[in-house]
């Protein structure tokens, strides 16, 4: 961590630039830092979720235009999106798909509900 006089040229920079440099002002002064690198931990809840989101997504597209027209309707009258309202009620009434994880083909597949973790 560098300790800086006048970063990017001003007395109080602060934010990151380019994803590669964060300046923040500490009760040290100011300071700037490389931006850290966000962790691929994600819970089993999250890849679930995650997945149940996807196929609510291909369950709007797969809707009929006046189908979509309805739920736009909908969503005017609670002031939120079509596509929001369908996904509100899909995912509330959706039960969470089962994982399957890639562990090197010795286990059968489900295509359609494979989630593949780096």
């Amino acid at each position: 961590m560098a300790k800086l006089i006048n970063p990017l040229h001003s007395l109080t920079a602060t934010g990151t630039v380019g994803r590669i440099a964060t300046y923040r002002n500490s009760l040290r002064g100011a300071e700037a830092h490389t931006k850290p690198a966000p962790s691929k931990s994600h819970s089993w809840q999250q890849l679930q979720r995650r997945l149940l989101y996807s196929h609510g997504c291909a369950a709007w597209n797969a809707l009929s235009p006046a189908a979509k027209q309805s739920w736009r309707a909908i969503g005017t009258a609670t002031q939120i999106t079509g596509f929001n309202a369908f996904m509100q009620q899909y995912l509330d009434t959706t039960p969470l798909p089962p994982l399957t994880i890639w562990d090197g083909g010795n286990t059968s597949w489900d295509y359609g509900r494979t989630v593949w973790l780096d």
